[in-house]
């Protein structure tokens, strides 16, 4: 042992020694090399960087001189005229452009106009052809006259190259744009790049385009450098496909070799997909394999040429980059191992002079450790070695003093241990942990027996609760001869577990080393318990409360802040400990806002409650829920809004021990809350001036349609003659067919703004479908068809929908059917009623459609074809309407047809029984032209429409007077006076629903029955008016079925 550890002191003098001396020789030498490598390697970086740079700033200049020499050629005079004269002479010799290239026309013209192109073209080396280019994509001039002379780059042969593509985009933006590089057939497939802009005159027209065909060898050929060859240099382009724009190894690989390096995804990933539009000049140099496939380091530079974005790549091999590097590592090597050497056999010299006393004291000081008692360590030295040689002889001498002083103690101890026994868990322990001695306690305890226990390690005890560090820290305590007391968690034999306050004694032997351990416990498991349950109970607390996402306060009774959680910190900018015990809630309030409140509660509660603390608390004292929103102002003043929720709590005897604030921060709530509103508001002003432009539409088609049907139908009634009898007729239906396209157009507009609506109501189905398919017979006996209907007692009910649209999808059906069934063939309508479903069925013998046909005609101005348009008219909207109608309504539409052989539409919709009970209506055709006796006020605006008005109702029978205007209806209008009140709604000065309001407002219940009268017959409309008290609606043109209706419900029918 003395041995090891004379050579572990020798070693480490040694190692001590050649640490000293090798670290700073190998500091100084490694930054040596490395500075060394560093500007070695900077200058390599460095001529790759500006070798790179000089190919970028050739390219981007090369193109950029051709864009202005080209924008330039585009405005110059002399070329204008040549394709103004080039577009002229092509339009007056009606030939295609690929004949009139070949005519002696354009040879001619070409050869006196072509010589200022010639000359441009040939001036630049790196411009192979130059291009006049039509408005429509022909190619009208070539220098070069290859085989696209006269080719159409929109719809020939060559549409799809990308020379094709850029004259496109020109064409739409009227810019100029680089069609990246192909392999062009014309030109014997060599690569060739277009660039093209569009001619525009003085007067800002655009007369045809001008591109040039850029020879690329010239500048690839820069790419191919001998010196960077040699060392190991290579420079490429490489566009957003991955495919190389130069070659790498050969001239074969442009456009076909994609590339798959870091550095290229590198570039992509910001550049590539323009993901980044203001690019920085380069990248800094990276490692990575390189397209062979060796490891190269390299660096890109993005390029962006008129739309398109390359990137130009610079690499070096790895091999060559690092080669100066690496012999400089060995020759610095080299030179560091000769000086080694030295400094080993200088070190052990040095550590065998110092260590050699040492060995002497170490042999002397083990013979006395073995029991020599006559051993001397003194040494003939006056050194510091000899003055140690004296202290430790002294030592020696205090330590034989002081043995004979522990066995005196030894003895007093076993006195000491019988009274620990009685009291304590007590167990005596080797060096190795096994148990020498247990008294009662510890078996009654581990629950093991005094047999079981006495030979067995201690380790028989671990419970596994505490880390191997902790038993290392308490052995490397005890084994040093010091106390060790801690707290330990054992396990008994039945695997319960149990808490024990230990304190181990080491024991010291003769020879001063620890022989055996006294452990003395005591039992604290119960303490334990409590402990653990009071721990976990405040942890889940202190978690809940700081961790609870929104800010909480508590305070006293008195309003003192006693509790701020840390989100309440972050919130308002101030730490707990600057407010706990020391400020109220006041500090975070505005004044104004609490004398409010004050004001508010004062008045909710009927009792005076004074601005300050009480404005916070009230509700919560009186078991209310008290939330509310305020400003809260922050320690660096700024402010902002929260919602507040306040709850009292409680102690045993019921008493308001103080107050928890729950606080939000609803700054994004209102932020969001303002940009919906924002937004809501532009939304609806939008819509509003899309409703008004509707309404106004509606109104002014209306409004003369109403007079020329409303007369018109008076004149079919009134005239004799055949042949004016005829015209009228076709002037009803023309106006009827212009009613019918309004409220198509209409209806698809609401549609298309999601404010067509399904308004149910309850109505009887068979008497309701019965008066429809009268009023459609007279179109069926115009056309001489055979009219089948097949209503069956199903519908004798009375259901709940919306039946004017439920009308509009069976008169689209029918009116369909009529329309395309030729005379004497036949059509069909068949409603029925089936578990809780409406089912219409509208069968024709007409011309019938293909698949094709059928997949075009619901959408909007759509037929079957043209010539279905031409022949039989039509908006191409009533089936789109209809299929939208069902749709609304949860239905479902299914269509079966062939062509000449006819059509069937089948409708299935969701329409439920009403729980209201009415009447069938048996209201009959023939009673139409029933008298009534009672006088009416009109309020219409139209002078037009009043002649008509008047007309139909003095022919029943009625009196009438007119009011031009809102006020002018106002101060005539008196329910003693009038039976029945029709009210305008657009009207000059004041319109009907503000007269409405007036007059309502002036007669109340007294008030008579008053139905709207408008033009406009928007959706809604009609419960508009209804739901703010008007008795009915009449739309115009005005129906004369429909009035007849309202005159039944409202005037008095006169008996004959």
């Amino acid at each position: 042992m003395n041995l090891n550890k004379l050579k572990t002191l020798s070693t480490s003098i040694f190692i001590s020694f050649l640490i000293i001396s090798i670290i700073p020789l190998s500091i100084v030498s490694w930054i040596s090399y490395s500075d060394s490598v560093k500007n070695i390697e900077q200058l390599k970086k460095n001529k790759l960087e500006n070798r790179a740079a000089q190919n970028v700033d050739f390219i981007t200049s090369l193109f950029k001189n051709t864009k202005e020499n080209l924008l330039s050629w585009a405005g110059y005079e002399g070329t204008q005229e040549f394709m103004q004269k080039l577009n002229s002479e092509v339009f007056q010799s009606k030939l295609t452009a690929k004949e009139f290239v070949l005519s002696d026309k354009y040879k001619s013209m070409k050869q006196i106009k072509e010589n200022t192109l010639k000359q441009l073209n040939e001036s630049y080396d790196y411009i192979y052809d130059t291009f006049l280019i039509d408005t429509a994509g022909n190619i009208l001039y070539t220098v070069k006259r290859e085989s696209d002379l006269g080719e159409n780059l929109s719809t020939g042969i060559y549409s799809s190259t990308l020379f094709a593509q850029v004259f496109r985009a020109s064409r739409r933006d009227k810019k100029t744009y680089f069609s990246d590089i192909e392999r062009y057939t014309p030109s014997g497939g060599d690569i060739a790049g277009f660039i093209c802009t569009p001619m525009i005159t003085n007067a800002g027209k655009v007369i045809g385009y001008i591109a040039v065909q850029i020879d690329l060898a010239s500048m690839f050929n820069r790419f191919r450098n001998i010196k960077d060859e040699e060392s190991g240099i290579k420079h490429y382009l490489v566009g957003s496909d991955s495919l190389l724009r130069t070659s790498l190894n050969n001239h074969d690989e442009v456009l076909k070799r994609a590339i798959n390096t870091e550095q290229f995804w590198l570039w992509y990933n910001k550049y590539g997909i323009e993901k980044n539009k203001n690019p920085k000049m380069k990248e800094e140099l990276l490692s990575y394999m390189g397209p062979d496939g060796t490891k190269v380091l390299g660096l890109y530079y993005p390029i962006s040429i008129l739309g398109k974005n390359w990137v130009h790549i610079s690499e070096i091999d790895a091999s060559l980059f690092y080669k100066d590097s690496h012999e400089l590592m060995k020759n610095i090597l080299g030179l560091m191992i000769l000086t080694v050497l030295l400094i080993v056999v200088l070190s052990l010299w040095i550590a065998k002079r110092i260590t050699s006393p040492i060995a002497y004291l170490n042999n002397q000081a083990h013979r006395y450790i073995k029991g020599e008692k006559s051993v001397s360590l003194l040494l003939n030295s006056k050194d510091e070695i000899g003055q140690l040689s004296d202290t430790f002889h002294t030592m020696m001498k205090q330590q034989q003093e002081h043995e004979k002083e522990l066995e005196r103690l030894l003895e007093s101890l076993k006195f000491q241990k019988f009274a620990l026994d009685v009291h304590a868990i007590v167990a005596i322990t080797n060096t190795q942990g096994d148990i020498l001695y247990a008294n009662k306690q510890f078996e009654e305890i581990s629950g093991y027996t005094q047999n079981e226990l006495l030979g067995a390690n201690h380790r028989i005890l671990n419970s596994g609760h505490h880390p191997l560090s902790f038993w290392k820290e308490m052995y490397e305590e005890i084994k040093n001869g010091n106390i060790w007391h801690g707290v330990v968690k054992n396990r008994a034999k039945d695997g319960s577990y149990y808490w024990v306050d230990t304190t181990v004694l080491p024991f010291m032997g003769s020879n001063s080393k620890v022989e055996q351990y006294i452990a003395i416990r005591t039992d604290i498991t119960h303490q334990k318990e409590i402990e653990k349950n009071i721990l976990e109970n405040a942890n889940l607390q202190n978690a809940m409360f700081d961790n609870a996402g929104i800010s909480i306060i508590i305070t006293d009774t008195q309003g003192l802040i006693q509790s701020f959680n840390k989100e309440a910190e972050n919130l308002l900018g101030y730490k707990a400990e600057e407010l706990v015990g020391k400020e109220t809630l006041a500090i975070f309030h505005k004044v104004n806002e609490i004398v409010s409140m004050s004001k508010q509660l004062s008045k909710c509660f009927g009792v005076e409650i004074e601005p300050g603390f009480g404005v916070f608390v009230e509700e919560a004292n009186r078991g209310l829920a008290s939330i509310h929103e305020w400003t809260y102002v922050h320690k660096d003043s700024s402010e902002f809004p929260v919602t507040i929720a306040v709850t009292a709590f409680y102690g045993e005897s019921n008493a308001i021990l103080g107050y928890v604030g729950m606080v939000h921060d609803i700054r994004l709530f209102k932020e969001a809350q303002q940009k919906i509103i924002d937004a809501k508001d532009a939304a609806e002003s939008s819509e509003r001036a899309k409703s008004e432009f509707l309404a106004s539409m509606s109104h002014e088609l209306r409004t003369p349609l109403t007079a020329i049907l409303g007369f018109t139908n008076i004149l079919e009634s009134k005239v004799t003659d055949e042949t004016h009898l005829s015209y009228a007729k076709h002037i009803a239906s023309s106006s009827q067919q212009l009613l019918t396209l309004v409220n198509d157009i209409l209806d698809i507009s609401k549609i298309q703004s999601g404010k067509f609506r399904i308004s149910p109501y309850s109505f009887h189905a068979h008497s309701e479908f019965t008066k429809l398919s009268l009023g459609l017979e007279s179109l069926v006996e115009k056309k001489k068809l055979h009219f089948e209907k097949d209503f069956d007692e199903s519908i004798k009910l009375v259901l709940y929908g919306d039946l004017t649209r439920i009308n509009q999808v069976i008169t689209n059906l029918l009116s369909n059917a009529i329309k395309f069934t030729p005379q004497k063939g036949s059509i069909g309508l068949a409603i029925h009623y089936s578990d809780g479903k409406l089912i219409v069925e509208v069968r024709d013998t007409g011309i019938g459609m293909n698949e094709d046909a059928l997949s075009r005609i619901f959408k909007p101005f759509e037929q079957a074809d043209g010539s279905t348009t031409r022949k039989y008219g039509g908006s191409g909207l009533g089936l789109t309407i209809v299929q939208k109608i069902i749709e609304l309504m949860d239905g479902r539409l299914e269509t079966k047809s062939k062509e000449g052989e006819g059509t069937t539409f089948k409708v299935t919709l969701p329409i439920p029984l009403s729980d209201e009970e009415i009447e069938e209506d048996s209201t009959e055709e023939g009673n139409q032209n029933s008298k009534f006796q009672g006088n009416i006020l009109v309020a219409e605006d139209n002078k037009t429409n009043q002649i008509l008005i008047r007309l139909l109702l003095e022919e029943r029978g009625l009196c009438c007077d007119f009011a031009d205007n809102g006020q002018i209806v106002v101060e005539m209008y008196d329910p003693r006076k009038y039976d029945l009140l029709f009210m305008d709604e657009n009207m000059t000065l004041m319109n009907g629903t503000e007269a409405f309001k007036i007059i309502k407002n002036r007669y109340k219940d007294k008030c008579g029955p008053i139905v709207a009268l408008t033009a406009n017959a928007i959706s809604g409309d009609r419960e508009k008016f209804i739901s703010i008290g008007m008795d009915d609606y009449i739309s115009k043109p005005i129906d004369e079925q429909r009035l007849y209706e309202v005159l039944s419900r409202y005037t008095t029918v006169m008996k004959f």
